[in-house]
């Protein structure tokens, strides 16, 4: 199911889903590319800024966290056949194995894919695709633009998949309350460079200025909007997720309460309170 709607939400931010152009206008149009399919479209229908972060929200926040959910790693290996079935694991072992290992090669990619790297990478890729001449050339070149894109869900889904613990591992699986700080400490970021659009005195992406205006929107009224989306709907998502580990954290706690073993009686020695001598008592 989650992994349905996480597909939905991807096709949901492909940039084909802009406005159509009537048949009236003329060429020369630029042209937009992504996953799907390849189309023509006219500068007057590409989506203003604050349609874009809700694109952006959905790459980061949305389809990557619902997919890595599924957990679609051990589905996708029972869906091949026996022989390619034993050959991908025993290739994933060797892997395994390798990783493991004390060269350098093996340590780097244990470094590179540990949950403070991709923490780290995360918010590089998030605040470097935001930068105003870098989101510029993603507008104008559809090549650029897909590697925004791939670079957004690749940064998403590795961030994610420590949150999720989906396979396969390549480190421990880290604690339930870690994964809760991990996802809270995404929330500063992200209103860092919501605050900044929404307030910033000048507009931070010239390429909207030299586009017609849609929805009756000026450039600064448009920044401020897309600010706004990433500040209070984006740092909520990560609110939620946080909600979500702490609620699975403390069912998990009361289900072990629950099946814990009653300790066994301890038994003692107490003084007696009318100065008697000792007595023998029994605790628990």
């Amino acid at each position: 199911m989650s992994t349905s709607i996480a597909a939905l939400a991807v096709r949901f931010v492909t940039p084909s889903s802009s406005t159509v152009p009537p048949p009236s206008m003329s060429p020369p149009v630029p042209i937009q590319s992504n996953w799907v399919f390849t189309v023509k479209v006219p500068e007057t229908a590409r989506p203003p800024a604050s349609r874009v972060r809700k694109s952006v929200w959905l790459l980061l926040m949305v389809a990557p966290p619902l997919l890595l959910l599924a957990n679609p790693f051990p589905t996708f290996l029972w869906a091949l056949p026996a022989n390619l079935r034993v050959a991908v694991t025993g290739a994933f072992r060797r892997v395994t194995v390798w990783l493991a290992g004390e060269n350098i090669l093996s340590q780097g990619v244990r470094k590179a894919t540990s949950p403070a790297s991709a923490w780290a990478l995360y918010v590089l890729i998030f605040f470097a695709w935001h930068d105003g001449n870098a989101y510029s050339l993603a507008l104008r070149f559809a090549s650029v633009h897909g590697l925004e894109h791939i670079t957004f869900v690749g940064a998403a889904l590795l961030f994610w998949w420590h949150v999720t613990g989906a396979a396969p591992r390549l480190h421990p699986k880290p604690a339930q309350w870690m994964r809760v700080g991990y996802v809270l400490a995404m929330i500063p970021p992200n209103m860092l460079l919501g605050v900044a659009l929404s307030f910033a005195e000048a507009p931070i992406y010239p390429y909207y200025e030299s586009v017609p205006r849609l929805y009756g929107l000026s450039v600064m009224d448009d920044q401020v909007w897309g600010g706004l989306i990433m500040w209070i709907p984006g740092s909520m998502m990560y609110v939620i997720a946080a909600l979500a580990l702490l609620g699975r954290l403390l069912v998990s706690a009361e289900q072990k309460a629950r099946t814990r073993k009653p300790h066994p009686p301890v038994v003692g020695m107490a003084q007696r309170p009318n100065g008697a001598g000792p007595t023998a008592v029994a605790c628990g």
